[in-house]
């Protein structure tokens, strides 16, 4: 059927635009998203519709972030399109009470508003997300949005910006991650790199908040000493 055949296709030629914006071909890029959109929206909702929806809002979130040092921002959709295609996607999960899509979708939504530094919402989103994924045990997503969730935190651009609740969730992340490695362990090598290559971030930013929490208690420390002086009066 037609409908078989645009499921077949969506997989290659979401492997396409990936491989082109790595490649830099901006050209093809700019031709494939729209005809990429306009043929998923074809297909019937289902979990593999939704994946590949959320895989293409992915690969144009990458592409958006390329644009601050390549001149790509005539050639992708406004964060707004990107927004409202992920917010039909998680009401669409939600009626057919996919927690998984729901949860991947709301995910990669509080990416979105994360990236255009609307901290409340990203971090609702992502709250929203987390709350799905461990209801159903699947820490493989779970860790991905503690993780965000830590980002959202621990930027002092955010008015409510907290270093210690970044740590926090962090290491959540950090445990949840700890619980994986013995699936990861009987993956191919591919997919251990690919793991390893998403997580390493992670680990990065909770040891440099713990680095930088340990510094300011250090200096707290040291403003307290008394002189010689003082002491001596």
């Amino acid at each position: 059927s037609k409908e078989q055949v645009r499921g077949y296709l969506g997989p290659i030629e979401l492997s396409q635009l990936s491989l082109k914006i790595d490649q830099g071909d901006w050209h093809s890029v700019s031709s494939l998203w729209p005809d990429l959109q306009e043929h998923l929206a074809l297909l019937p909702p289902s979990r593999n519709r939704f994946y590949h929806q959320i895989h293409w809002a992915t690969s144009l979130i990458r592409l958006k972030q390329l644009s601050q040092s390549v001149d790509v921002e005539s050639l992708t959709p406004v964060w707004l399109t990107l927004a409202q295609s992920l917010k039909e996607i998680s009401q669409q999960a939600h009626r057919i009470q996919d927690s998984r899509a729901e949860s991947y979708a709301l995910g990669v939504l509080g990416e979105v508003y994360l990236a255009t530094h609307q901290w409340a919402i990203a971090q609702t989103l992502t709250e929203q997300a987390l709350q799905l994924s461990t209801a159903i045990n699947a820490d493989e997503m779970s860790y991905r949005w503690q993780a965000q969730l830590g980002t959202v935190l621990k930027n002092l651009d955010n008015p409510h910006h907290s270093r210690s609740k970044a740590i926090e969730t962090y290491t959540q992340a950090v445990e949840t991650l700890s619980g994986l490695r013995g699936d990861l362990n009987a993956s191919s090598e591919h997919a251990q790199f690919s793991f390893h290559s998403d997580v390493e971030p992670i680990y990065r930013d909770l040891v440099s908040l713990l680095l930088d929490a340990a510094s300011d208690t250090d200096h707290a420390g040291t403003g307290n000493i008394a002189s010689p002086e003082s002491t001596q009066q």
